[in-house]
């Protein structure tokens, strides 16, 4: 099963088309917040796919008393991952907060968004991998990003690509 990542696309659908239009043979795709307006719009045109995402800082600042989904755990190939956007969890700072959190809710695979920089951080002690795919329209250094996550039997797959 092959995963498109993305994060942080603040409003603009250009660089998830242009990864699309590139990659035509992936099965899923997740948005980790600061972006859910356009990627609904990305998943509507895209309905063969699984789409998953959870709400940004920007989102719950803009919903006004709405309820957001800040954070989901789905199951892919007998895999759960935990999805967030991170903000809540001071990812800007130090990753240990996040990690202790997917350690607790019993996950192995945890996304975040929200630096607009590309991780990915294995932790040996509890075998927990978090991953955020950078940020597809403003990255903090280099060019905009997206991850990919492939689920091969027991095997998951980490990479990142830019525009």
């Amino acid at each position: 099963m092959k995963i498109l990542i993305f994060s942080d696309s603040h409003g603009s659908t250009f660089g998830m088309k242009k990864i699309l239009s590139r990659i035509t043979d992936a099965d899923v795709l997740i948005h980790l917040g600061d972006g859910s307006e356009e990627f609904a719009l990305i998943a509507k045109s895209h309905p063969q796919m699984q789409s998953y995402s959870v709400a940004g800082n920007m989102e719950e600042w803009r919903s006004f008393g709405k309820k957001t989904t800040a954070e989901q755990i789905i199951t892919l190939d007998g895999i759960d991952i935990l999805l967030t956007h991170g903000h809540r969890f001071g990812v800007k700072d130090s990753l240990d907060r996040y990690h202790n959190y997917a350690h607790a809710r019993g996950v192995r695979y945890a996304l975040f968004g929200h630096t607009h920089l590309p991780t990915e951080r294995y932790f040996p002690d509890t075998g927990i991998t978090l991953f955020n795919p950078g940020s597809i329209s403003f990255p903090r250094e280099g060019k905009p990003s997206f991850g990919t996550m492939e689920i091969r039997g027991d095997a998951v797959l980490f990479g990142h690509g830019t525009l």
